[in-house]
């Protein structure tokens, strides 16, 4: 068994680490952060949308919600780089009357178009159970 000399996770972690040096995949992922140029990664995140506003007519770009914490951020940063999201999300089956006010009101707090697909709710329960 492999051990991670900088976190101690061994090679029976869950998420399937590697390891290269005593080191875990995990430990690389953590401190690359450290060694990127942030500010030239933006830039280059910034032209890349000025090629999707150039190509788009109506969106620039799909983000997934499912109306969590995470979702309110991404989209006030979607929204600060100036695109125009189409919202989309599944209608998992799952949603209890919070989770779907939640969504409704990440959507109506940015006023955004959005766009809720519900599949087939047999066939979405049967992938549910294949999956787990």
């Amino acid at each position: 068994m492999k051990e991670c000399k900088y976190c101690l996770y061994n090679s029976n972690h869950p998420f399937g680490l590697t390891f290269l040096n005593q080191k875990c995949s995990g430990c690389f992922t953590h401190y690359e952060k450290y060694k990127l140029n942030w500010t030239e990664r933006l830039e280059v995140l910034r032209k890349e949308v000025q090629l999707a506003k150039k190509n788009s007519k109506l969106y620039d770009c799909v983000v997934p919600v499912i109306g969590d914490a995470e979702d309110y951020y991404t989209i006030q940063q979607v929204l600060m780089l100036g695109l125009n999201p189409l919202v989309i999300s599944v209608n998992s089956y799952f949603y209890n009357d919070i989770g779907w006010e939640n969504l409704h009101n990440l959507i109506d707090h940015f006023d955004l178009d959005s766009w809720v697909y519900n599949p087939e709710k047999q066939t979405y329960q049967e992938l549910i159970r294949t999956s787990l």
